[in-house]
């Protein structure tokens, strides 16, 4: 009785081994892919198209050329980090020994429920973290698409197929190997229990070699997914050897340990790993190189942690027990934290960096899989006993029900507080145009509303804001040509509330006949400025012709029509149709910009990157002078063109310049306004800039200019720009419009 016990105790004590091997392979995996993050990955062992010589394969093995320490660290990270894929090899066979383990006690073998069981312990988590990473898509545009066939591929386990195989994930790939593994077991296993350990070992594994052998000949486009395991047969040797040294442990215990500890065993294992590392060089070898590195790793492993632990209480026995939730969530949390930039010379950043994200990797893959382990619980007291078809179809109704909310949760924003998506917020009321790039849709009025806008546009026959007048005008009728962009077409209030509609009023109210003609459109630059007034201004004969300049002028000088066009988004599907609601694309626009990326600015001291564009920080950050420096050479050909233009039709040219909402604004009347940035700090910002290069330009060509500065300067109002986005509020329009107005009259109308 007592040697019974003894031998039944120690085909119990292998467990402990075994977790500690699941253990310190995903540690190793996690290595393999935190360090190919930001330096290259291993030529050898990874053949794939392209892949390089032979000898680049070994010049590859060459320490990067670090000095000191730093070097030592580095290169010693990636020598390990590079075998870290050999952990899949250590996978393979634990899931051949464990599956075997778990049924040679068995004396029946059922069929269903070894499927029953297998799907469980891999589907309800994997489905889990697909719903996490579509949640995390729908609010932050990075995860899971919904929308993307693969999502739905992946979700189903068919990660074999060669255009899923490293989609979003790349690491998950192997749950479709393992699912494979699971359903050719049972017939495998059948063969294990017929033939003596030897005889099934090649039966399973010398057809395989040879069938891998030849596919990595004949898959030359797909070579990677050949080689790696994208079908099972390429990977049953592994799982073969995993089975048999189950099934010997099994029925010999003490003389399986006793062979074990042999030092004969130890450096035969070395042996078979350094012929695998070194068959992992050639294309012929990789046949046999992941079943000999995968035996020898474990043999050696296998040994070392039967001696050093006694129980299933140990650290890297622990991380084998939680492994399969740690591999799932990895992948995906170094993609977030780690940036491929990432400079290797950076030894303790390298080395915080890893420990961080291997930290956050842990915790949030034990709270994901605790969490699962309760929610099952919970659902299991209510309903029972209810299987796998049963648990599918309560996360189907999960997921139907929570989809259902954020498609109520989408049509309410759509409705009361539309994002910007899809495109410009003004696409709707937008055509393209061959010269100008694009116009207003003539003869057209159109609602808009985004980013708390609700305003209406209004577009006369030739497509731009405002009425037009005959092209004759009468002697005693002033006749003003503007044109400018979003602040003079104008964005965010009605058009006749725009300042040129203003502007006439103002005039005609001191007694001076006047006709404004607006040929401005929202988000136009000095090329569509040239060109309009080039084929208008000629056929109108203004008495003056007003540019409105902003500080964005020396960005959009060097975007072409074409790169208009796309930014609009005039091929993208309408804003409030099936594709956007569906897609909940008003839904993840809002939490990005209003939670993710004010989370980031707190927690990141990160701008966000909304409220960057709005406030048109960039027109004033010091490094991007040389930038904008090179453009006012192309914007000086451009007024001095417009300036020709004007001077043969014995019309006067004005510039107005307009400031951006941080030039009239503090932080407390702008909630868009990053938390992050300083404005006075002159380090980084020069609050003269845009003006200053523009004036510069006006000065050299001779053309009067206006700084709206002054005007928003000395008016009373609190508010010009709009709270939520970049424009005139209506009470800005109106101070411009007076201002400009008086400016008219006293230096041009009445000299004229």
């Amino acid at each position: 009785m007592q040697k019974e016990a003894n031998i039944i105790k120690k085909k119990l004590n292998e467990i402990p081994a075994i977790n500690s091997i699941k253990g310190f392979a995903i540690l190793w995996i996690f290595l393999v892919h935190f360090i190919e993050r930001f330096m290259a990955g291993s030529n050898f062992g990874n053949p794939g198209l392209g892949w390089p010589p032979l000898a680049e394969r070994i010049a590859q093995l060459a320490p990067l050329q670090i000095s000191g320490l730093r070097g030592i660290i580095i290169n010693t990270l990636r020598y390990i980090g590079w075998l870290g894929d050999q952990g899949v090899q250590l996978f393979l066979i634990v899931a051949g020994f464990t599956l075997t383990w778990s049924y040679l006690k068995r004396i029946n073998f059922s069929l269903s429920d070894f499927y029953k069981r297998r799907l469980f312990r891999i589907l309800p988590l994997w489905w889990l973290y697909h719903g996490l990473f579509i949640f995390l898509y729908i609010f932050s545009n990075r995860g899971l698409s919904p929308g993307n066939w693969r999502t739905w591929v992946s979700f189903a386990g068919a990660r074999f197929i060669p255009d899923v195989l490293y989609y979003f994930s790349p690491a998950w790939w192997f749950i479709g190997l393992l699912l494979q593994v699971y359903f050719i077991f049972p017939f495998i296993f059948y063969f294990l229990r017929k033939y003596s350990y030897i005889k099934f070992f090649l039966i399973i594994s010398v057809p395989a070699l040879i069938i891998r052998f030849a596919g990595l000949f004949y898959f030359s486009t797909y070579l990677d997914w050949w080689s790696r395991g994208g079908i099972f047969i390429t990977r049953l040797p592994e799982i073969a050897f995993g089975m048999v040294f189950a099934k010997m442990l099994f029925d010999n215990p003490e003389r399986i340990y006793h062979w074990l500890r042999s030092w004969k065993v130890s450096i035969i294992a070395i042996f078979i790993y350094i012929i695998g590392n070194i068959a992992s060089f050639s294309l012929g070898g990789m046949s046999i190189a992941l079943l000999f590195t995968g035996v020898g790793s474990f043999i050696l492993l296998f040994q070392f942690f039967s001696i050093i632990v006694n129980n299933k209480k140990n650290i890297i026995g622990w991380f084998g027990k939680n492994s399969y939730s740690i591999f799932l969530f990895h992948h995906p949390v170094i993609f977030f934290m780690v940036k491929r930039d990432l400079d290797p010379l950076m030894t303790g950043k390298i080395i915080g960096l890893l420990c961080i994200t291997l930290f956050v990797s842990i915790i949030g893959a034990v709270i994901i899989e605790k969490s699962l382990i309760l929610f099952l619980a919970l659902i299991k007291s209510l309903f029972g006993q209810i299987g796998i078809r049963g648990w599918f179809f309560v996360f189907a109704g999960m997921v139907f029900g929570f989809y259902s909310l954020l498609l109520l949760t989408e049509i309410s924003l759509m409705v009361f507080n539309p994002q910007e998506i899809l495109g410009w917020g003004e696409r709707p009321s937008l055509e393209q145009d061959n010269l100008f790039g694009y116009k207003l849709i003539p003869n057209k009025t159109t609602q808009l509303k985004w980013l708390s806008y609700n305003y209406m546009v209004e577009a006369n026959s030739l497509g731009f804001p405002g009425p037009l007048y005959l092209k004759e005008k009468d002697n005693n009728t002033y006749r003003v040509f503007i044109t400018g962009d979003a602040f003079e077409s104008a964005e965010g209030v009605d058009t006749y509330k725009a300042w040129p509609r203003l502007l006439e009023t103002h005039i005609i109210d001191n007694e001076v006949q006047a006709e404004i003609l607006n040929f401005s459109i929202t988000g136009w630059g000095p090329n569509q400025y040239l060109a309009v007034i080039h084929k208008y201004a000629p056929i109108y004969k203004p008495d003056i012709v007003i540019v409105g300049f902003f500080v964005n002028e020396f960005f959009d000088m060097n975007i072409s029509n074409s790169s208009y066009q796309k930014y609009i988004g005039f091929e993208n599907p309408p804003m409030n149709g099936f594709y956007s609601i569906t897609r909940l694309i008003n839904l993840r626009s809002f939490i990005r910009q209003n939670i993710i990326a004010r989370a980031k600015e707190i927690v990141f001291s990160k701008p966000n990157h909304q409220g960057y564009q709005l406030g048109n920080f960039s027109a004033f950050e010091i490094e991007n002078l040389s930038y904008m420096e090179k453009s006012s050479d192309l914007i000086y050909k451009q007024l001095n063109k417009i300036k020709a233009i004007t001077d043969s039709l014995d019309a006067d040219l004005l510039i107005v310049l307009v400031p951006a909402s941080i030039q009239i604004h503090d932080a407390s009347q702008l909630p868009y306004y990053p938390n992050s940035l300083n404005f006075s700090n002159t380090d980084r910002f020069n609050p003269n800039q845009p003006q200053r290069l523009a004036i510069d330009i006006c000065s050299k060509l001779n053309i009067p200019y206006i700084d709206l500065r002054l005007a928003f300067k000395k008016s009373s109002f609190s508010q010009y720009y709009q709270p939520w986005n970049m424009h005139w509020t209506e009470e800005g329009h109106d101070v411009v419009s007076k201002y400009l107005s008086q400016e008219l009259i006293d230096n041009y109308i009445i000299e004229k």
